[in-house]
Order: structure tokens, then sequence, then C-alpha cells
């Protein structure tokens, strides 16, 4: 099968028109009519991730965070990203990445985190054009601060998590987005959510939060949005019909240890 095809289930799912405008997204590396055997899926791309996916035969990688962010003025193996791209082309391994398109799309990520949580009557958090970034809704009862972290840390498989407010404090009105969302902290709170669910926020924004009497849960950047590969996963197979092998990354790991 061609990348362009595959490529293309993934943008009538989550069109390029919906990343933001900081944001690359697309076929980061490669040729769209070269034809593949096998798909690797990623949260992150580094050499690790790569040098699996030539272990596994995979001559694509379908990735979340992309590959190349920010504009490039030398490729040597002088950088990590260098290292990387640099294998990547001598082994024809592709690259696609679908970030904030596929976090905002209907049915992405954050519907995915939304549908988690079990959130009904939810709508975008903040809205501009198409469906829009985050989500907010509301939990089928009303809980604890403390209960709800503890059944994210569950669902999540998570070590440990963090929050931010009065352990005991009643909790119904849900706002979320995956990754950084530090952003959206201030339409969480004129949206009248109880508590804002994120990946990770700056110490100065988490102090913002707690003045204003927000109830934040932190999870962690990786660990919001590791469940990407399910959701690529679930598009691939189920919406392009692909038979051949699709990898789940297990080189790609949280840089963060806790103990």
């Amino acid at each position: 099968m061609k990348i362009s095809e595959i490529t293309n289930v993934i943008e009538q799912y989550a069109p390029k028109e919906l990343a933001s405008s900081y944001d690359n997204v697309g076929l980061m590396l490669g040729d769209g009519e070269r034809e593949v055997s096998a798909v690797l899926l990623t949260l992150d791309v580094d050499l690790e991730v790569a040098m699996e996916a030539k272990a596994m035969g995979a001559e694509l990688i379908v990735s979340h965070h992309p590959l190349i962010f920010n504009p490039l003025k030398q490729i040597t193996t002088d950088t990590p990203q260098g290292k990387c791209l640099l294998y990547l082309a001598e082994n024809k391994i592709a690259v696609y990445s679908a970030h904030t398109n596929l976090d905002s799309a209907l049915g992405g990520l954050n519907d995915l985190a939304a549908g988690l949580l079990r959130l009904h009557k939810t709508a975008p958090l903040e809205k501009d054009e198409g469906p829009g970034i985050g989500r907010i809704g509301e939990l089928p009862v009303s809980v604890s601060l403390s209960s709800l972290a503890a059944e994210i840390k569950r669902i999540y498989r998570l070590p440990y998590i963090r929050y931010i407010g009065n352990a005991e404090s009643p909790v119904k009105r849900v706002a979320l987005c995956t990754g950084s969302g530090g952003d959206l902290l201030d339409t969480a709170l004129k949206k009248g959510a109880d508590v804002y669910i994120t990946g990770d926020i700056k110490y100065s924004v988490a102090r913002d939060a707690a003045a204003a009497g927000l109830s934040v849960i932190e999870l962690g950047h990786y660990e919001s949005e590791y469940i990407v590969v399910d959701l690529l996963e679930k598009i691939i197979s189920d919406y392009a019909g692909i038979s051949m092998p699709i990898y789940k990354s297990r080189a790609n790991k949280n840089v963060f240890v806790g103990l």
C-alpha cells in the first residue's frame, strides 16, 4: 500500500486544516508514492524509535508529535535530531505526523480523553474554526476532586498524579486538554469548569489557577497523550481496512522517571 493512501485516511479523519497555525503536520520525510508493508505508531520520534522501525520492517512511522517542529538550518550527526533524520533517510523510513489536527478533530485525542472519563454534554473548550481545541463537559455524577484524580490515575495506569485544590471539593463540570494546556486555563475558568485536566502547565500558571480557585489535575505530558497510538491504530486499521502489520512502539518511553 502506498504511503499516500494511508496518510489520506488519517487526513480524512483529522484534516490538516485543523492544525494550529504554529504547528507542523503531514508527511515530514519520505515519498508519498512509495509502497510500504508495515507501519509503526508512536507518540514521539527519536533515534531509538527509528531503529525499532527498521528492526520491525516498518517503512512508515506515524507519530503524534512532529518529527520536525522548528525550522532546520543543518542536518548533521552533531545533534540528536540530525542523527535521527539521517538514519531515517538512509534506511528509507518515512515519517508522518498528526498533531494538533488530531487533538481537535471530532473523535480525536481530546474526545478520546473525554470518553475515558465518561463526560457527556461535551463541547469544544475553545472554538475558532473546525471542531475546536480541548473539551468541556459533565461527569455522570458529582465526585470529590481526590476521587476524580484517583480515577484518572487508574484509567491511565499512572504511578502518581498531581492536583491543585481542596481534595474534598465537589467536581462535575470538567474541562480538559491533552498535552500542554496551560494556555486554556483562563478559558476553563470562564466557562465555569470545576476542574481543569491537562498534561502539564507552568508553575506560574498553576499558581494563578490556585489563586483563582480552579482545581487542576496534571497527568504529565507523555502520560496524557500516549493513548494516541490506540487512536491511530483504530483510524488506520478500521477506516482504511489495512491488513498489513501495524506496530505500537515500545522504544518510545517517557523521559521522566519517577521513584
